[in-house]
């Protein structure tokens, strides 16, 4: 009972531990306000997103502060910096180091030798399917003009699925090609095994017998001595 209500406190400690801190969301919530004027610098078309995701997080902050209890706090800090954090944002946030990954994992499958026609059909798929997303994520990056704020978050919505989309074709048409080839290597082991076994069965199957008696030396496969006629030991 003792080890069990230890237990339970020491898992408590870890769930709280691992909870958010007012500290940490702060933190958080500050890097989120000082990064909004460069990501409208650096992508204007989307500064009406930006000004709405920040006003309605800020409404959620404001909320927080009026909070007394600290837990409930800080999860409440949590929900204002997760609002402006996800989704749309986060896209734009990491969209060119997105579309560098995808091209880094498409450079990589196009590396890859295809074990037979049906792999090729599938690189030039996955490859295809590549090349779209990271032309409608580049042109995403430089839209002129402004955009409304629900047409941000559609075409982010759009980009981001298909640059994810598209790395996980990938990356599953990679892990197929290295699973064809373990398989294949695992057969060609097997077949290389069973033939040495063979092998060394027929050589030992091939060696002269010999006599118990009087250590004369008899064919393979003889059943007595040719020289005392005794029986000899079958292998």
């Amino acid at each position: 009972m003792k080890k069990l209500s230890t237990f339970i406190v020491m898992l408590l400690t870890f769930v709280v531990a691992c909870g958010p801190s007012i500290e940490g969301e702060q933190k958080a919530w500050d890097a989120n306000v000082n990064s909004v004027d460069k990501l409208k610098n650096e992508y204007p078309a989307y500064a009406q997103l930006i000004d709405y995701k920040l006003t309605e997080a800020q409404k959620i902050w404001d909320a927080s502060l009026a909070i007394g209890d600290e837990e409930k706090k800080a999860e409440k800090m949590q929900e204002a910096n997760n609002f402006f954090e996800k989704g749309s944002i986060s896209v734009l946030r990491n969209l060119k180091s997105n579309i560098d990954r995808l091209k880094r994992e498409k450079d990589n499958l196009l590396k890859t030798t295809a074990p037979d026609y049906s792999f090729t059909s599938k690189i030039n798929n996955a490859v295809t399917e590549a090349n779209s997303a990271v032309d409608a994520a580049e042109n995403s990056l430089y839209v002129k003009g402004n955009l409304t704020k629900e047409d941000a978050d559609v075409q982010l919505s759009r980009v981001g699925t298909k640059l994810s989309d598209a790395t996980r074709t990938l990356k599953s048409v990679a892990e197929s090609i290295t699973k064809y080839k373990q398989e294949q290597e695992a057969k060609l082991k097997k077949e290389q095994t069973k033939t040495e076994t063979q092998t060394t069965v027929a050589k030992e199957e091939a060696k002269p017998i010999k006599c118990e008696y009087c250590s004369t030396s008899s064919p393979a496969g003889s059943t007595k001595c040719k020289s005392c006629g005794a029986a000899l030991p079958s292998k």
